[in-house]
């Protein structure tokens, strides 16, 4: 998209479609195109335990709990910072801002990779053993908070994008694109 060297702003700033209706939808079918596959390989997971240890011993919502409980918080708040940030700069700095945000996922509070464990704003949630659900329990609570937190933190940048992608629809706010180390108009 950004190599595309045709203008096609005008064709996104159109108004026949709100501004909320049009992120909204786009919010949608982004969750709905990243989930699709992590839904489908649950199901094939499903089977393939199904068949090694018969319907009736596993439980075969399993995989479909966790995907939409632990992962479809990460997926939605990843698409809100893409959308946000993008909206907002017509740039790829939304790959950036969400570099930083794994990067810090990654080292934790005190610099070090945890294994499992959960922090208030933590992206991506980790539990990297296998048993040990002891602790998972310990810290389920923690967990639920911040899927909640990190839920919130996704409405609220999609609200962002909506306010953002209207002021731009109506010329009311500008945001300078850097090319070849000149601002150049959006226009």
């Amino acid at each position: 998209c950004m190599c595309d060297r045709k203008n096609i702003s005008p064709m996104f700033y159109t108004r026949r479609i709100s501004s909320g209706r049009f992120i909204l939808i786009r919010f949608f079918a982004l969750i709905t195109a990243t989930m699709i596959p992590v839904l489908l390989m649950g199901a094939v997971l499903t089977c393939m335990h199904a068949a090694n240890y018969g319907l009736a011993n596993i439980d075969v919502f399993a995989y479909f709990r966790y995907a939409f409980f632990w992962l479809l918080p990460t997926a939605m708040a990843a698409i809100a910072v893409g959308l946000f940030f993008t909206t907002l700069t017509n740039t790829p700095v939304a790959i950036a801002v969400q570099l930083i945000w794994w990067f810090t996922d990654m080292l934790g509070v005190n610099g070090t990779y945890s294994f499992f464990g959960v922090r208030p704003l933590q992206l991506i949630p980790r539990h990297n053993e296998l048993g040990n659900v002891e602790a998972y329990i310990g810290y389920l609570p923690s967990l639920i908070q911040n899927r909640i937190r990190i839920v919130l933190i996704a409405v609220l940048l999609i609200v962002g994008t909506i306010y953002v992608f209207s002021a731009k629809r109506r010329g009311l706010l500008y945001v300078p694109v850097f090319k070849r180390g000149k601002v150049q108009s959006a226009s």
